[in-house]
């Protein structure tokens, strides 16, 4: 972990999608092999700590909107209504860490009323990414948060709405994006977003086949294909070095299902592991100083 957090790999990011997915492996009633409480980490789940949770929820209108966000801007980069379920999220982990305080009721009222409005106009960008990944992955973790051990607090038709829209991550590749076949960091994301939409529905093959095909990919390719290539590197977009951008990515969401998946039947083989440690240790560990990566492996990401 010390490594990691020296490369700036987003241990943090990855340990929580690992420790929020523990959340789930309760709904779907997983049995380790090993005991583990995956109950106690619950408030993980939610990344968007800018937001707090009481005075967002102030600031709600009655039609489940915000006031300063601007539901008329669709730019394709950094699209700003999607702090719209960050805030859903916030308030949905908050709900969930403690669903018995004085407060609880109105974060879930708040929480619900704002996840309706956006299920109610479902919002779609003129970008891929923000439907098949961004908008489906945020949904999987609100749909964990507020549908944890207890009761659920979504109604039957905002649950089915909620699994429409996690399903357009369509790992298999038959997006709308270009691609014919999804592949690297993005074929990550989307498998991710297939585990949540299966610990939701108790469904045990989703999450299985979101497991086996994550590790899978945890292989050496050749120099004209995606992801963690021959040498340690990491190739995405074609032949481009992006060990510190789309790689950075991929070794994170690995770290978080390895993390939550270690001691069950969905735990990553000993195979896979062998090639991870070579990417992290004989890849990017050589890419970074410090906390800071070599510029000529982010791509884009400089900018």
């Amino acid at each position: 972990l010390g490594l990691g957090l020296g490369l700036g790999l987003g241990l943090g990011l990855g340990l929580g999608l690992g420790l929020g997915l523990g959340l789930g492996f309760h709904l779907l009633e997983v049995v380790p092999v090993v005991p583990v409480d995956l109950r106690r980490p619950v408030a993980h789940l939610h990344r968007k700590e800018e937001v707090v949770p009481l005075p967002v929820g102030r600031q709600l209108l009655p039609n489940g909107s915000w006031p300063d966000i601007d539901y008329h801007e669709f730019r394709r980069a950094a699209w700003p209504m999607t702090s719209h379920l960050s805030r859903v999220s916030s308030m949905a982990g908050a709900w969930r860490a403690d669903n018995t305080s004085a407060a609880a009721p109105a974060l879930l009222a708040n929480a619900t009323s704002a996840l309706e409005c956006w299920l109610v106009h479902d919002w779609k960008n003129p970008n891929w990414y923000d439907n098949e990944i961004g908008v489906p992955r945020q949904m999987g973790e609100i749909a964990l948060l507020l549908s944890a051990p207890g009761g659920s607090a979504l109604s039957a038709t905002d649950g089915a709405k909620m699994s429409e829209i996690m399903a357009r991550a369509n790992w298999l590749g038959h997006g709308t994006y270009s691609h014919p076949q999804w592949t690297g960091a993005n074929l990550l994301d989307m498998l991710r977003i297939q585990i949540h939409r299966g610990l939701f529905l108790h469904n045990k093959t989703l999450v299985e086949q979101g497991f086996a095909r994550s590790f899978a990919g945890v292989v050496p390719h050749s120099q004209n294909g995606e992801s963690i290539m021959v040498d340690h590197s990491f190739h995405q977009h074609g032949p481009q070095l992006l060990a510190g951008a789309y790689g950075a990515v991929f070794t994170s969401d690995i770290l978080g299902l390895s993390f939550i998946s270690a001691g069950t039947e969905f735990a990553m083989p000993a195979a896979a592991i062998k090639v991870f440690e070579g990417l992290v240790l004989d890849g990017q560990a050589r890419m970074s100083r410090g906390g800071s990566w070599d510029w000529q492996v982010h791509g884009r990401g400089v900018s």
